[in-house]
């Protein structure tokens, strides 16, 4: 999304627009965008959505058999 989309969505939830423009150009919420970011990557994310079960990276397949059950798995070990 470019600075223009932002714009249009902002007004659209009507947004303080000039506020927001100002909040936009100096950059004011960045830090709390960049440091979870960073930790991220350093946890091996590297996309979205991302899922760490019991801690550890989910890098399985993806369809919802598999998913379920390595949940399962992981459900049950903990009891």
């Amino acid at each position: 999304m470019d600075d223009n989309h932002l714009l249009e969505y902002a007004e659209k939830v009507e947004l303080d627009i000039d506020k927001f423009k100002k909040y936009m150009s100096g950059h004011i919420y960045a830090p709390l965008i960049n440091e979870p970011l960073k930790n991220g990557i350093g946890s091996g994310v590297e996309g979205t959505p991302t899922f760490f079960v019991n801690g550890v990276l989910y890098e399985d397949s993806w369809d919802l058999k598999t998913f379920s059950e390595t949940l399962q798995k992981h459900l049950t070990t903990q009891a």
